[in-house]
C-alpha cells in the first residue's frame, strides 16, 4: 500500500484530538495570569486580569499552573457603582496549611486601555490556612473600563 493511505487518517485523528483538547473545560479556580506577552519588544498588558508577581506564590510550569502554587485566584471581576466608578473585586484562596499575607494593588484603564493614573497603594490581605479573602478597589474616575490587579507576597509589616 502507498504511504499516503495511512497519512490521511493520522492527520484527521490529530486534528480531532486537537479540537477535543481545546474544548475541554477546566475545573476549579485559576491561580492568576502570567505577566504580559512580549510582542515586537512591547509587553501586552493583560486587561481585566490578576497577575501574581512572586513566582513562589503561583508556579508556572511552562504550560499550566503547578499544583504546588500557594495561592489561587478564585474569582475576579468589576462592576459599576452607584457613583459610576468601577469597583474591582478579587477573591484569593490560600492553598496551604499556613497563614499567608499577600498585598494587592490595582491599575485602572480607560476604554482605549490607557492607564488612568498611578496604581493604587499596596493593600495587605491575610489569608487563613486553606481559606479565602476578598480584596476590593474603586477607580478614582468614572472613565475606568478595565483593570489589572497585581499580587505579591506581603513585605515586612
Amino acid at each position: 500500500m502507498h504511504p499516503a493511505v495511512f497519512e490521511r487518517p493520522l492527520v484527521i485523528l490529530a486534528l480531532l484530538a486537537l479540537i477535543v483538547g481545546c474544548g475541554a473545560l477546566r475545573e476549579g479556580p485559576s491561580p492568576g495570569s502570567k505577566a504580559g506577552n512580549l510582542r515586537q519588544g512591547i509587553y501586552d498588558t493583560p486587561m481585566d486580569s490578576v497577575v501574581v508577581l512572586d513566582e513562589d506564590l503561583a508556579r508556572w510550569t511552562g504550560k499550566d499552573w503547578s499544583s504546588k502554587s500557594e495561592i489561587a485566584v478564585q474569582t475576579h471581576g468589576s462592576r459599576r457603582t452607584a457613583a459610576k466608578t468601577l469597583e474591582t473585586v478579587v477573591e484569593i484562596r490560600n492553598r496551604t496549611d499556613d497563614s499567608i499575607s499577600v498585598e494587592l494593588r490595582t491599575t485602572h484603564y480607560d476604554a482605549q486601555k490607557l492607564p488612568l493614573g498611578d496604581p493604587s497603594s499596596w493593600k495587605a490581605v491575610d489569608l487563613p490556612p486553606q481559606g479565602t479573602a476578598s480584596y476590593k478597589e474603586m477607580s478614582q474616575t468614572t472613565t475606568a473600563d478595565h483593570y489589572l490587579v497585581e499580587v505579591r507576597r506581603a513585605r515586612h509589616r
